[in-house]
C-alpha cells in the first residue's frame, strides 16, 4: 500500500535497499577477486593484460595498444588467443597501410 507521499512503503524500501546492498557487496568481492588475479603479459612488445571474468569466469586477455581482446576458458588459452589475435591485427593493419602502434617496450 502506498504512503500519504504516493510512495513505496518503506519496508519495501528497505527490502529493495538491502538487496542493493547485497548487489554492491557482490560486484564489490568480484573487483577484489579480479584485481588479485590480474597478470601483465608481454606480446611481440605489447602489454597484454589478462583476469578472470567475475560472471562467466573465463579469462580476458586485452592488449589495449593494438585494441586486441580475447576470453578463453582458461589463462593459457587467453595468453595464446591474444598472441594470435595481436599478429592478425598488426597483420591486418600493415595490409591495409594503416599506423601501427609502436610497442610497448
Amino acid at each position: 500500500m502506498p504512503t500519504k507521499s504516493g510512495g513505496p512503503p518503506a519496508a519495501a524500501l528497505d527490502r529493495r535497499v538491502a538487496a542493493l546492498d547485497e548487489r554492491v557487496n557482490l560486484l564489490e568481492e568480484r573487483f577484489h577477486e579480479t584485481l588479485a588475479n590480474l597478470s601483465i603479459a608481454l606480446v611481440d612488445g605489447y602489454f597484454v593484460k589478462v583476469w578472470p571474468d567475475g560472471e562467466t569466469g573465463h579469462w580476458v586477455a586485452e592488449c589495449p595498444t593494438v585494441g586486441a581482446c580475447v576470453q578463453e576458458p582458461t589463462k593459457r588459452k587467453a595468453l595464446k588467443a591474444i598472441r594470435a589475435m595481436v599478429a592478425e591485427m598488426l597483420a591486418a593493419l600493415q595490409e591495409w597501410a594503416e599506423r601501427v602502434p609502436p610497442k610497448d617496450v
